[in-house]
């Protein structure tokens, strides 16, 4: 297994177990997968560096249930800074 690979499935597994909780939003383990796949699929003709925009697309809305629980949080803000912790 190349090492971009195998890292994109450890995001994979992580994204997944925090999600595995999260029964309050269309925001949800399939909804990252879903932004992953459509992120490649657009990619095809672009020049990008696959592991930071697979990465960007698994992770961005980690940050959903700290600003679901309050308000006052934003969400894309959140989101950086646990996956600045992965």
């Amino acid at each position: 297994m190349q090492e971009h690979e195998r890292l994109v499935n450890e995001i994979k597994n992580i994204v997944s177990k925090y999600y595995e909780n999260n029964f309050f939003s269309g925001h949800d383990y399939s909804h990252s997968l879903r932004v992953y796949n459509l992120c490649k699929i657009l990619s095809e003709d672009e020049e990008v560096d696959m592991l930071i925009l697979e990465a960007a697309a698994l992770l961005h809305d980690l940050g959903r249930e700290w600003e679901r629980r309050n308000p006052s949080i934003d969400h894309a803000e959140k989101s950086v800074e646990l996956a600045q912790q992965i």
